[in-house]
Order: structure tokens, then sequence, then C-alpha cells
């Protein structure tokens, strides 16, 4: 006869409790190790010296201390992390026997329906995962309390954040569990599925980055400022969020308010949104439990137990797959592969190579599925085919999108950086910001036709040539940022890069040079002469002759006796003419750009000085009869 208990049966619960012991025990010791043990030494440390000093030299007061470590406990990011990653354990073991036929033929023989079983072993594994996370915020309140620090209110947030984020974990690392068919495949899967969207995204945008002119590295923060590859990846996600509720963005100071010695209230928008946690959290759980169900007993030694499920497998193992060996094979083989190729005809290179990767990692993943190499037979071509055509249909659109991003509209794009010649640029002005676009339109039609090996280069011109480096990084109005480098024969594109020149060189463009409201402090940071070996260091001038100096400078620059960023063809002469070189002045800008924003904030830029320099002569002149 079935039992009545119709999501939980306790014996079933309290038998996972008591022989999974070890599973939920040693986490609460090792958590209370990891988190409290420091913040008692820290509290200990801030009651016998009355005050601490950050790093940055900040005098913190002993109940302001307090309240640092107290929410670094969470904040400091490995909360999440360790959190994200033990969800795994609980679900493995409370699910254990649906890997061994015996055990898995024991169990359903009992008379419990499937999803009492299910809700028994579900709720048993879901405590062991949450309950040692609570217990260390337990443990830090009452620390807090007996310090002096009232804590209760503000961690309340950190409460409901850790039951969501809990659930979220656990109710995937099961619903993986239910696809596998051995422990090793649900760990390998449950790490995959964390990062496989940020993953992939890297690897695509690499590779497009890699084939395409203009091309520049790929980091980890332009990734995850992408709204949907953040949200897809859950860790960081999650981590971003507790860290933002505590945190001034830079993980030191916590902005929660102080009334008097009590952490008060928590920041809503960050238990707010990990709650929205909670809805995929429900929906795992539903497929889980209907997963658990419809698992057949007799499929226990496979590997993957649902048919679907191995295509899901083939797909995201050669999609990782194949652009990983790409990229192996562009960094082993560099010179073979790029021989005669222009950035055009280079595309196509990339294109055969992913192709190439895909069949070589459809091949190796069926033989981990099949447990055998004798696969030929059972290869399934139609879907490899299936699955080539969609990977490099997304290569090929990811191509396109990358090369249309300097194709917009001004009104898109909020601010442009331009790093070029030793000197950085910030363009705010929409018509600029449309000159700039089409320039780069222009400079990437050309260097389409350039060849990608700069071996050939010196080959090409007699080893004797030039090259220009263009670094743009695009913000739009969006929040979202893309940036480009292009590497400019100077000879071969003389015209275009006169045209920059005299852009650059504006007077409304040398504003950002010019203008106090810009720049709070200002130091000549360095002397060099192409005529001696003397070079002088602002630290060896005196303040009085540091400032005639700059000033000499910026007299010269808005009188147009300087050419900001210009280039030299490969017989150096000067694209934009511009008197006979004497040496190089480089300034040092404390606070350089708008504070409104703070894309851009560059603390050198380089002042080529020549015979025209007038006002900079006279004074290094006097300089040197001193």
């Amino acid at each position: 006869m079935k039992s009545k208990t119709l999501l939980c049966n306790r014996t079933v619960f309290f038998k996972d409790v008591t022989r999974l012991w070890p599973v939920w025990v040693i986490p609460i010791l090792l958590l209370q190790l990891i988190f409290c043990l420091p913040f008692v030494s820290e509290c200990m440390n801030a009651l016998r010296y009355g005050s601490y000093y950050s790093d940055s030299g900040s005098e913190y007061t002993v109940i302001q201390q307090l309240q640092i470590q107290a929410t670094d406990i969470v904040c400091d990011g490995g909360y999440v992390l360790l959190l994200a990653a033990f969800a795994i354990i609980p679900a493995i073991f409370v699910f254990q026997y649906l890997n061994q036929r015996r055990a898995s033929f024991m169990v359903h023989s009992l008379p419990i329906s499937r999803m009492t079983m299910f809700g028994s072993h579900f709720l048993a594994g879901y405590l062991m995962t949450c309950v040692p996370f609570l217990l260390v915020l337990v443990t830090a309140v009452l620390i807090s309390w007996g310090n002096g620090l009232h804590v209760g209110g503000a961690f309340c947030g950190y409460f409901l954040e850790t039951i969501s984020i809990s659930l979220f974990f656990y109710s995937l690392a099961v619903c993986l569990v239910m696809l596998s068919g051995n422990s090793i495949m649900s760990i390998i899967m449950y790490a995959v599925i964390n990062c496989v969207v940020y993953v992939f995204k890297l690897l695509l945008d690499g590779m497009v980055g890699v084939f395409v002119y203009g091309g520049s590295s790929t980091t980890v923060d332009s990734f995850l400022g992408n709204r949907w590859v953040s949200w897809l990846t859950p860790v960081e996600q999650m981590n971003e969020l507790v860290m933002l509720q505590s945190n001034d963005g830079e993980g030191t100071i916590p902005l929660r308010a102080m009334d008097g010695n009590a952490l008060t209230g928590f920041h809503g928008e960050s238990v707010g949104a990990c709650a929205l946690y909670l809805i995929p959290a429900v929906l795992l759980v539903g497929i889980a439990l209907l997963l658990y169900r419809k698992r057949k007993i007799e499929k226990v030694d496979e590997t993957l137990v649902f048919s679907w499920s191995k295509v899901v497998y083939r797909s995201v193992f050669c999609g990782c797959g194949s652009l990983l060996l790409t990229w192996l094979v562009y960094l082993l083989a560099y010179n073979l592969i790029t021989w005669h190729q222009t950035y055009k005809s280079f595309f196509f290179v990339g294109c055969i190579l992913i192709l190439l990767g895909i069949v070589v990692c459809y091949l190796v993943c069926d033989m981990i599925l099949e447990k055998t190499f004798f696969i030929w037979k059972q290869v399934s071509y139609k879907q490899m085919v299936i699955i080539a055509v969609v990977i490099l249909l997304l290569f090929v659109s990811e191509k396109i999108q990358y090369e249309n991003q300097v194709k917009q509209d001004a009104k898109e794009v909020k601010t442009v950086q331009l790093e070029f010649g030793g000197n950085h640029f910030t363009i705010e002005e929409e018509g600029k910001i449309d000159w700039i676009l089409q320039f780069a339109k222009q400079i990437q039609r050309n260097g389409e036709d350039d060849v990608v090996n700069e071996a050939e280069w010196e080959k090409k011109y007699s080893e004797n040539y030039s090259v220009a480096i263009l670094d743009f990084k695009f913000k739009k109005d969006d929040g979202t940022a893309f940036s480009r480098s292009y590497p400019v024969l100077v000879d071969e594109n003389k015209k275009e890069l006169e045209e920059l020149i005299q852009f650059l060189n504006e007077k409304d463009m040398l504003q950002s040079f010019l203008s106090s409201d810009n720049i709070k402090y200002s130091n000549v940071a360095r002397i060099e002469w192409y005529d001696s070996s003397d070079s002088f260091s602002g630290e060896e001038m005196e303040e009085l002759v540091n400032k005639q100096l700059y000033n000499a400078v910026m007299t010269d620059l808005q009188e147009g006796n300087i050419i900001i960023s210009n280039a030299y063809d490969s017989n150096e002469n000067p694209v934009v003419e511009e008197g006979k070189w004497l040496g190089d002045i480089n300034i040092e800008y404390i606070n350089y750009g708008t504070e409104k924003d703070d894309f851009v904030n560059y603390p050198y830029q380089n002042f080529r000085i020549t015979e025209n320099c007038r006002h900079t002569i006279s004074v290094l002149k006097q300089m040197r009869n001193e």
C-alpha cells in the first residue's frame, strides 16, 4: 500500500540525514573555520588596538572595522562560489542509488510513490546544502552582537539570499544528476553548465577577433558586462549581486547605513535580484521531478540516460571543443596557417579549422558516451552535419555583427576613446563621433586586403615599412562597449592618417589637454633628447620650473607648434610636417577626463618637441643654463 505522505516521507528523510551525516557535518566545521574564525580574530584585533588603518591609509573606528569584517564574510567573493560548488555533493549522494542497479531496484520496490521518494530525498539534500551556510550567518550575528555591533536587520538580506541561491544551485544539480548515469559525469556537467554560456561567448568572440581585421583581445569584464551572458552565468551574477549589497564596487567599504552601533536594513535591489533566481529554481525542481519519474531503471549503466540529452551534450561539447581546438592550432601553427593569407581569406581558414574541430570533437564525444573506440557504424553523421552548420552559422553571424559594430549610427555611441602615437583622446560630440566612425570603417575596409603574417610585411616591403597602431574603444548609450585595434601601414594609408592627425590637432580637440576644468594636477614626468644622453624626471625639477615648462608646452600646443600623434613612413618622414625633432616631453595628468564619466582616465600624454616649439625651447634653454 502506498504511503499517505504526499510530498515527503519522514523515514526516508531522516534516513538520508543520519546516513549521510558527513556530507553536512564536515562542511559545517570547515565553513566555521573558513569564515567565522578569521572574523573572531579580527574582532579581537579591533578591540585591542582601537583603530585600524587600511592599505589606502584611511583610518577606521572599531565599529567601522567590525562592520567591514562582518559584511566581508559574505561579500568577499568566496561565499557564493563555495555554495555553488558544494550544491552538487548532496545531490549526488542522496540520489546515488539511481546509478546502482541493485539499489535502484530495491528503493523503487518500496511502497512509496516516486513523487514522495523524490520529495524526501530532495528536501534532505537541500537542507544539507543550505544549513551549513545559514549557520555561518548565525554565528556571525552572535559574534557581532557579542562585540557590540547589532547586525540582525542587515543580515536578513544575507539569509534570504542564501536560501534563494542555494535552492537554485541545488535544483540545477539535481536536474543534472537525473540526466547522468554516474557521479563523475554529474560533476562535469554541473561545472560546464554554470559557465558554458560565458565560455562559448568568450571563445566565439575570441575566434572572430583573431580571424577578422581589427580584432582586439577579449577580457572577462567585457563579457560579464553583457546582460544576457551575465544572467546566464549564475555563479558570477549572484556573486556580483551579493557584493553589490554591501560594497562600493571595489569590494572594500560597505555602503550599509550606520545607526549608532547597528547596521540597518539591507540592499533590496540585491536581494530582489537574487530572488529572481527562485523562478528558474522552481522550474528546475519540476523538471527534475519529471526526469525522475521518466527515468528508466535499466538505464543505470549508460553515461547519459535520455537520448535527447546526448544531443545537447554533443552540441555543447562540439561547440566549445571545436573553438578551443581552433585556438590551439592558431597558437601552435600561426606561421603555417597565416602564410599568404589576407584578412579576407583568413576568415575562411578559420571556418575550415572550426569544421575540422567539430568532426574531431563529435567523434571523441561519441566514444565517451558509448564507452568504446569502435563507434564508426554508430555515428549519426546527419546529426554531426546539423551541429556543424549551426556552429558555423553562429561564427559567421558573429563576424557580421563584429564588422557592423563600427557601421552604426553615431547617435548610439556615447564616447569614443582613441589611443594613437603615445597619446589618448576622448571624443564625446556627436559630429566628431560620426567622423571617427566613418574613419574606422574606411580603415577596416582598407585593412581587409592586408596580409596577416607580419613576416610577409617584411617580404612585401623589403623590410622597409612602418606601422601605426590605432586602438579604439567605443562606449554605447546602453553601457556596453566594444574595442578595435587596427595595425595600419603608414605608406599605404598616408591620406587617411593625415586626415586623422589634422582632425586630432583641431583646437577644440585639444581642449582636454588644455582645460583646467578636467585637470586637477599636472607634472612634467620626463624629458628625453635625441642628441644627448641626458634625461630629466619631474622629481628632479623644482616645482616652479616644472610649472613653467608645463605652461610653455601648453602654449605651443595652443598655437599649433606641436603636432599631436604624428605618424612616420618607412623613410621616417612625418605624415604631417612638424619641423626638426628635438626630443620628447612626457606629462603626467592626475584625474584627467570628465568627472561625470570615468570611462577614461589617462595618466600620461607624450608631446613631441620640434624646432617650432619656441616657448618650450626658451624654458629648456633657461633650465640648461641654470
